[in-house]
């Protein structure tokens, strides 16, 4: 199993390396425009049958006129709202239906018709009114051929319609033409596309070459383009022209026309007069924008991105070991009209891309390219005074990026003195560079070996390194100390006779004069002339105290203000008063995407930029936040501490688990979109209505809702593809009520029961990711019709027939039903009373262990299984602990079961005492438990599991006369990204557990891949 499984992963990296050396040869340089565009990886997000489509194998794709992304695959149609997938599978039976599940073609006419090509079905176009397909004629009416290669509109309400048998031109009315080698009018029947430019002119591109007809002719002229081979019509770009492959010698050439109005083809030249050119048969489709940058689509080979102004190219492939890559290499189509994205057709999914998104990017660790990174994790990050970008990784060593150039440089780890050791801080004096590790300090100066520099005390781990009045001060675990560069002596920093201990994370110096310290416990500030230091901590009953638990971060902003990172609380900002600071605290309920903070750097326009535990936010000097994540192209979802620069060009570089991402200088995100809102569901009553039956132009016909207390249900969404979870919506009924009703994009339902007759107007709204509501929202019209008994007659004369009776009777009828009402009240009361007391008693038992409270092992596990899937779909961090109590029989064995019994409860007690109110704690069975940390990394799981561990030893758990020692082994894990099950996640914190138990057990241990093997080695045996 395991050597089919090598054989299979070495396949996979052949077939990437043969494309990428494909394109290496390609006679055109590497992209030189833009700082860091060599080291880039592009991400992509991808959509397949997991999300809905009814086939992994994309075709086409295209946007209709409301702003639905429609998705051909060779198993149906899909519609696509940013939430979720509509499809629509073939059914030969129902002429309603499509005729065939797979989908060559699709196409949007200028009025909004979308039409659709199959394979074996002819040509259909979908009835919105209906939710239908309507299929167009075939044989001498219509299509002589039922495999639709491409769909064009003629202008005036007709479309023509590409086959493997000729072109059909189906007009608005009146009898359809066919075009073809026996009508005279083509070289080869069998069309690859067809596509009608703006000025009227219609292209085709056969298996022998292309065809043109000019506007107000009736017969096509072949178009040479130097061969009289394969010919394909691929795009028009916003300048009006049309862009074309055919192939020359022994590639594929793009030819273009020239601006609107000159129609004739000529060979595609990039910036420097070079044709282009790309492996012959391989090109399918194009797509370009005004930034001068084209994307052409090969079959077998990704996606090429062309710098049309220079030449440069860029690959974009699949990379088996990067899940943000390009899925598959066998692409279909793209799609960009009309959306900010580029739309891919792939042989494994929908694929979406913002090219535009040049501003947030990634560099990304894969053993498969080792030209970018060396390593995954990026522990800090450095910028030489020569504008170099120095990453420590945490595997050793360090890599050397040149924003500019486009270059990877290297100092490996076990090489030239550079220990194999984690590179945790680094800084630069004159030409000399410090380095950081986890065994020690050393010093590199140009390429020659690291000479280690011992240091004071007893810890060697040199975390944070400040050059400040021409010293090298250095923090460690236990010490304080600065280091003399002419000399290279280190001396240990005192005040008096009394030495400095502390654990020193951060060092930065201070406006005032001051060298400002962070510390697992809060900020110490150290004037060094005069030997005085004030310690700031937080105090509970001072919110504007020093932000409480670990400062993972420090920073001095242009203004002079302080700003502290801290682990879980979010980001102090505060100013000096009179020396002291004052911190206005910032968290996630102020926009910051988590709390953790990692680094903090601040760019030239003043914003602070913020990598957290959860994406990248960015603070304004006023100290409003906006948070960025993966709709912004954002594919390394967790940073670590303190690894933030800013280069000489203003870019600023952020290290995370997989990689570096890049904030470009002039970071514009343009989030804010004016969305088209749309209805995608609709019911009355019990009856499911289409969403296209709505008519929402000016004065259109109302939506009627019968008599009767009929409801009313419409769902919505606005059509954001990037961050649809980021959207918010309103809703209100005029003439119903007055206020809006707001909602988030779980719930973006309106429904309205029993509404009285008369007419109203349903107004739906909704904001994208820049807050701003959309001008595009929706105003429905609403009628709601009379019962007969609502109607004025039959109020006039119910009035009058019941003016005689109601004096007399309406007193003695009030005082009966207040009474009665009294004794209802009273009998609800008692019985809700009983049965809620039922419920929650059955509600426990069937979910809590009866002995310690906790989750029983059911409960747990469906636990779980719920946050896995909200990890999944919201991107969120995920931890699992397993705690064993250590030797736990013994204890049944001295004390009896009852002491083991009190032992297990007062365990869970303290275990719960410092878990958060999101958190699950369960009992697995026996003396095993398992607590379950939502939004929470790796780091944060360890220091719970940590305190836990701590909270179980530090005294022994009273019984009767005795006290009972507990110790606990705790195996921690974090969820993999990208699909890992929660079984998957359980077994690994299981075999953590395992190697905790084995390495002596009362320790924690954290699952890595070296765990995994040990643990299944053992298993074996």
């Amino acid at each position: 199993m395991h050597a089919r499984t090598t054989v299979k992963i070495l396949r996979s990296c052949l077939v990437l390396y043969a494309i990428v050396a494909l394109s290496a040869l390609l006679p055109v340089p590497a992209h030189a425009s833009e700082r860091w565009s060599s080291l880039i990886t592009p991400t992509f997000e991808t959509a397949s049958r997991r999300e809905g489509l009814p086939h992994p194998v994309i075709t086409s794709v295209v946007q209709d006129k409301s702003g639905f992304i429609w998705v051909g695959t060779q198993g149906g149609l899909a519609r696509y709202d940013g939430f979720r997938f509509q499809t629509y599978k073939a059914d030969s039976t129902n002429p309603s239906a499509l005729p065939d599940a797979y989908i060559m073609s699709l196409h949007v006419t200028e009025e909004g018709r979308l039409w659709i090509g199959t394979a074996g079905g002819g040509a259909v176009w979908y009835d919105p009114v209906r939710d239908a397909f309507v299929r167009a004629a075939t044989g001498s009416a219509g299509t002589p051929d039922l495999v639709i290669t491409g769909i064009a509109d003629d202008g005036q309400g007709g479309v023509w319609i590409a086959s493997r048998n000729g072109i059909t031109h189906i007009p608005r009315s009146g009898p359809a033409r066919r075009f073809a080698v026996d009508t005279g009018d083509l070289p080869n029947n069998q069309l690859t596309s067809i596509l009608r430019g703006n000025d009227g002119v219609l292209w085709a591109g056969t298996m022998a070459g292309l065809v043109r007809l000019m506007p107000g002719e009736h017969r096509f002229d072949p178009v040479p383009l130097g061969s009289n081979g394969t010919s394909r019509v691929l795009h028009e770009d916003d300048d009006g022209r049309v862009w074309m492959v055919a192939p020359v010698g022994d590639n594929d050439q793009l030819f273009v026309t020239g601006d609107t109005g000159t129609n004739v083809p000529h060979p595609a030249l990039d910036g420097r007069g070079q044709p282009l050119l790309f492996p012959r048969g391989w090109v399918v489709d194009l797509a370009t924008d005004r930034a001068g940058h084209a994307w052409v689509a090969l079959q077998r080979g990704g996606v090429i991105e062309v710098d049309l102004r220079d030449g440069g190219r860029q690959p974009l492939l699949h990379d088996p070991a990067d899940p943000a890559s390009l899925p598959d290499n066998t692409v279909y189509g793209l799609y960009g009209d009309g959306t900010p994205y580029l739309w891919i057709a792939t042989r494994a999914g929908l694929v979406r891309f913002s090219p535009s998104n040049r501003w947030l990017a990634s560099i990304r660790y894969s053993p498969l390219h080792p030209e970018r990174l060396s390593g995954p994790d990026a522990l800090v990050l450095h910028t030489t005074p020569d504008g170099l970008v120095l990453a420590g990784l945490l595997k050793g060593g360090i890599d050397i990026l040149d924003p500019e150039r486009g270059r990877v440089g290297r100092y490996i780890a076990g090489e030239n003195g550079l220990p194999e050791a984690a590179i945790v801080a680094l800084e630069t004096i004159g030409e000399q560079l410090y380095v950081g590790s986890d065994r020690g300090l050393l010093r590199i100066t140009g390429r020659q070996a690291a000479t280690p520099i011992p240091l004071p005390g007893p810890d060697q781990l040199a975390q944070a390194l400040l050059s400040w009045r021409g010293r090298l001060w250095i923090g460690t675990r236990t010490t304080l100390s600065w280091l003399d560069p002419r000399t290279g002596t280190v001396t240990p920093f005192q005040c008096g006779s009394t030495p400095y201990v502390q654990n020193v994370i951060n060092l930065r110096a201070g406006p005032d004069g001051r060298l400002w310290l962070g510390t697992p416990g809060g900020i110490e500030a150290i004037d060094i002339d005069g030997c005085r230091i004030e310690t700031f901590r937080n105090d509970p009953k001072d919110p504007a105290s020093t932000p409480s638990g670990i400062i993972s971060g420090l920073m001095f902003d242009s203004r002079g203000r302080l700003w502290a990172g801290t682990m879980g609380s979010g980001i102090g900002v505060a100013t000096l008063d009179q020396g002291r600071p004052r911190f206005r605290v910032l968290s996630t309920g102020d926009g910051l995407p988590n709390s953790n903070i990692g680094a903090m750097v601040e760019g030239r326009d003043g914003r602070v930029w913020v990598s957290t535990a959860d994406g990248i936010a960015a603070v304004t000097p006023d100290l409003r936040i906006s948070a960025y994540g993966a709709a912004e192209g954002l594919s390394i979802p967790a940073y670590w501490v303190r690894s933030g620069t800013l280069t000489p060009a203003g870019d600023m570089a952020f290290g995370g688990g997989g990689g570096i991402t890049v904030v470009r200088a002039d970071a514009n995100p343009g989030t804010n979109q004016d969305l088209p809102v749309v209805v995608t569901a609709l019911r009355i009553g019990n009856s499911s209505i289409p969403a296209g039956s709505l008519d929402l132009t000016h004065r259109g016909r109302p939506l009627v809702l019968p008599s009767g207390g009929t409801s009313l249900q419409v769902e919505f969404s606005a059509l954001d593809y990037g961050a649809p979870e980021r959207t918010r919506y309103r809703y209100r009924l005029d003439g119903f009520e007055q206020h809006w009703t707001e909602t988030d994009p779980t719930r973006r339902v309106a429904t309205y029961t029993n509404l009285p007759p008369g007419d109203f107007t349903l107004r739906i709204d909704g904001a994208g990711r820049g807050g701003d509501w959309s001008s595009r929202g929706l105003a429905i019209p609403v009628h709601v019709e009379p019962a007969w008994h609502q109607t004025t007659t039959f109020h006039i004369a119910a009035l009058l027939a019941a003016c005689g009776g109601i004096i007399g009777l309406v007193q003695i009828r009030t005082r009966l039903i207040r009474h009665r009402q009294q004794q209802l009240e009273q009998e609800v009361a008692e019985r809700t009373r009983d049965l809620v007391e039922a419920n929650h008693k059955l509600e426990t038992l069937a979910s809590t262990d009866p002995l310690t409270g906790a989750l029983n092992r059911r409960r747990f596990l469906e636990a779980l299984e719920a946050e896995v899937d909200r990890a999944q779909r919201y991107g969120h961090s995920l931890a699992l602990l397993e705690i064993d109590l250590d030797h736990f029989k013994q204890v049944n064995d001295r004390y009896g079961h009852a002491g083991g019994d009190a032992a297990l409860c007062q365990s869970v007690t303290r275990i719960s005492a410092l878990l958060r109110s999101v958190d699950h704690l369960g009992r697995l069975g026996g003396e095993e438990f398992a607590v379950l940390l939502p939004v929470t990394g790796l780091d944060g799981a360890q220091q719970v599991a940590a305190r836990i561990r701590e909270a179980l030893m530090a005294t022994p758990i009273p019984y009767a006369d005795h006290a009972i020692p507990i110790t606990a082994s705790i195996g921690c894990a974090e969820w993999l990204q990208w699909g890992e099950t929660a079984d998957a996640l359980l077994l690994r914190a299981d075999q953590a557990l395992y190697a905790a138990k084995l390495l002596g057990r009362n320790r924690v241990e954290v699952w890595t891949p070296a765990v995994a093997g040990r643990f299944n080695a053992a298993s074996s045996t």
